[in-house]
């Protein structure tokens, strides 16, 4: 577990679940901005739109490879899961990945 602050940012790294999830790696951010504010930097459509909650996904780039970040707007700013997996292929399973975190702290 680490814990960081980096672009107002303010986040905690986890690895996630091998049962579940294999070699993930699973951050949990917060920042305090609108959801609009932080995801006005990616083009185009969002990857997944949630089904039960409002939150958008989009692919990002880091030093390890692409990733899936899933953002949701909350009354404090803008919560953010990314997920990323290297043994997965698929980044939309990341995406869902990432999107079934979000529901499992919240429902």
């Amino acid at each position: 577990v680490s814990v960081h602050r980096e672009s107002g940012w303010s986040f905690c790294g986890f690895r996630g679940s091998e049962a579940r999830y294999g070699e993930a790696s699973i951050t949990l951010a917060s920042k305090n901005l609108a959801l609009g504010q932080e995801t006005i930097k990616f083009a185009g459509e969002p990857i997944l739109t949630g089904e039960n909650l409002p939150l958008v996904a989009y692919l990002e780039d880091g030093p390890l490879g692409r990733y899936c970040s899933a953002f949701l707007e909350t009354k404090g700013g803008t919560v953010k899961v990314s997920f990323s997996n290297r043994q997965e292929g698929a980044v939309e399973t990341s995406c869902e990945n990432a999107e079934q975190i979000f529901e499992d702290l919240t429902m």
